[in-house]
């Protein structure tokens, strides 16, 4: 029996797999299909991703709804993308074709250029017109490596064919009949070329990288028209939506108004906090664009807290690839407080507010009784320490108050046991909603926001809907224990990796 809809489509394009979900008016989760990606890892800290595994699993994801849920043409009002945002594509405009994979947002290749451009004093310039710091993060970063390592790369900038963008701009190409070359203001703003203040492509940031010729996407609101998307089989949908994964999971959490905060624990943790329509300077942070809507865009402070996800992963593979989140918790919790251990989690270096690239994941404390119970604890808590971090260096930096409430979304915001640590560690409360996919449910209000199936910001704000609350119960002198040995094992391990680098 077919659904009666009409519905809203959500696809969120991340790091390891691809979701599509259908919302209803009141915007409630109706269904969800996920499909994995895969990476590869050609060298130690470098990260790829085959763009076209990208964006045939968004195909298989999209059809795979439809025939789970019995759909026909015409019950999908519209599509919003979620999109990884960091990722660099640099392809041939006139055919489509990339001229190398995806480099992940993860990779480290361009760290050497980043450290060099440091140490020339580059980066309070970059700092003030993209909001960023100097970091292989970021897509401008990594263009050096491929005009250098890629021969097509080159002849295609010189005809001025060649392409840069994020993933989203190639997804809309393809999946457009019209072929539309754009982006939006919030992905734009992830990218090292863009100018948060004036809104446009930055021409001396494009010749600090070597790419004086690039040709970048028009970057258009992200509730607006990014073409008919054509899935086949009758399936056309107007996309009317598109953002980075990351700063619309702040829509999916309501948080619309200024000092509104929350943690995404996805593949790596990043705390987003509403700052209002003008940007504003941080130390150790960063400064985004959330989304535009109606040409006003809403600019967010980032902490780009690392891994998160990524740790389970690692827990997964190495030790039990059964384990959920919920059975992390219990196995963290099994640990009691016997063993403690601080594992320093940069297993593709330290982001905010460290910005070391060159650490690496060091674990303080084996003894002979350490056990597996023990290491996941610790690289559960290093996660939480990690947030708290970013949430110190916002106090320091004196920029908008937090709120003393975080809201909290992601794979990781269903372990328990994180979660009351990091409201113990952070002494403020985590409330947790009752869908943890923000990212998706924030391109669905986007994209519904474009066509007017949803009303308003207020609308927004009605659909948050909680479903457990942590209140710190540790003590303020275990907390200063915690956050002591921590500080600690995190600055000997960027020590000790600098110097062997």
């Amino acid at each position: 029996m077919s659904r009666e809809g009409p519905f809203v489509l959500s696809v969120d394009q991340g790091t390891s797999g691809t979701s599509a979900s259908l919302y209803d008016a009141a915007a409630h989760l109706v269904a969800s299909v996920d499909v994995k990606v895969s990476s590869s890892f050609p060298r130690p800290g470098w990260v790829e991703q085959d763009p076209f595994e990208l964006l045939e699993s968004i195909r298989e994801a999209v059809h795979k709804l439809v025939r789970q849920e019995n759909l026909q043409p015409g019950q999908i009002e519209c599509l919003g993308l979620a999109n990884q945002g960091e990722p660099l594509l640099l392809w041939n405009l006139e055919t489509g074709e990339p001229v190398y994979d995806a480099i992940g947002w993860e990779c480290v290749r361009s760290g050497d250029l980043c450290r060099q451009m440091i140490e020339k004093g580059l980066e309070p310039a970059f700092r003030h017109r993209t909001g960023l710091s100097i970091h292989p993060m970021w897509p401008a970063t990594k263009v050096p490596w491929i005009l250098e390592n890629v021969p097509e790369s080159h002849d295609l900038l010189k005809a001025g064919k060649l392409a840069f963008s994020s993933l989203d701009t190639w997804f809309i190409h393809h999946l457009t009949k019209e072929r539309l070359f754009v982006t939006d203001p919030s992905t734009a703003s992830r990218s090292g070329f863009y100018n948060i203040h004036d809104r446009k492509w930055d021409g001396e940031l494009l010749d600090l990288f070597g790419g004086e010729s690039l040709v970048c996407p028009e970057a258009i609101d992200s509730a607006g028209y990014f073409g008919e998307a054509d899935f086949g089989e009758g399936w056309r949908i107007p996309w009317t939506g598109s953002a980075l994964d990351q700063s619309i999971a702040l829509l999916g959490q309501a948080c619309c108004n200024p000092g509104d905060t929350k943690v995404t624990y996805g593949t790596c943790a990043e705390l987003w906090l509403v700052v209002g329509h003008s940007t504003q300077d941080t130390g150790n942070l960063s400064t985004s664009i959330a989304w535009q809507i109606d040409g006003k865009p809403t600019y967010a402070i980032v902490g780009e807290a690392g891994t998160a996800g990524a740790m389970v992963v690692w827990l997964r593979d190495r030790f039990d690839m059964s384990w959920s989140n919920a059975e992390l918790s219990d196995v963290a919790q099994s640990a009691g407080g016997q063993a403690e251990l601080v594992f320093v989690a940069a297993l593709s270096g330290l982001d905010a507010p460290y910005w070391a690239p060159h650490a690496r994941g060091t674990i303080y404390g084996l003894t002979a009784g350490t056990g597996l119970e023990h290491i996941v604890k610790a690289g559960l808590e290093s996660v939480a320490f990690n947030v708290r971090d970013v949430v110190d260096s916002l106090s320091k930096d004196e920029v908008l108050p937090i709120s003393d409430v975080v809201k909290a979304d992601g794979g990781m915001a269903a372990n328990d046991y994180l979660m009351q640590f990091q409201a113990d560690i952070l002494d403020r409360t985590i409330l947790v909603p009752s869908n943890l996919e923000a990212t998706s449910m924030g391109a669905a209000l986007l994209a519904g926001l474009a066509t007017g199936y949803y009303s308003d910001m207020d609308f927004v704000q009605q659909t948050w809907q909680l479903s457990r609350t942590f209140e710190p119960r540790m003590s303020p002198e275990e907390r200063e224990r915690h956050c002591a040995r921590w500080s600690e094992a995190v600055e000997h391990t960027i020590s000790f990796h600098s110097k062997r680098n």
